[in-house]
């Protein structure tokens, strides 16, 4: 194999994403990711940042609806009675 440093350039690029959800009742929860990488010598900024951020952006909403639902669960008190 060959020097990793001679694939890549010591150029970064950082994305981070920050997402609120809205719980109801004037309750939000707010989830922020930020993600880095090495800027390949054969790849476009621009491409590297989008891919990056759709990546981030779908991890976000997943995470987010999963806690909007827990936090839900837990606040429902039929819920509560049957997993205490």
């Amino acid at each position: 194999m060959g020097n990793p440093e001679a694939q890549s350039s010591e150029d970064k690029i950082w994305c981070s994403v920050e997402a609120t959800f809205n719980l109801g009742n004037y309750e939000n929860i707010k989830l922020a990711t930020g993600l880095s990488r090495t800027l390949p010598l054969d790849v476009n900024e621009h491409d590297l940042r989008n891919s990056m951020m759709s990546e981030m952006i779908d991890e976000v909403l997943d995470m987010g609806n999963t806690v909007r639902g827990e936090i839900k669960k837990a606040k429902n008190p039929r819920w509560r009675q049957g997993n205490e």
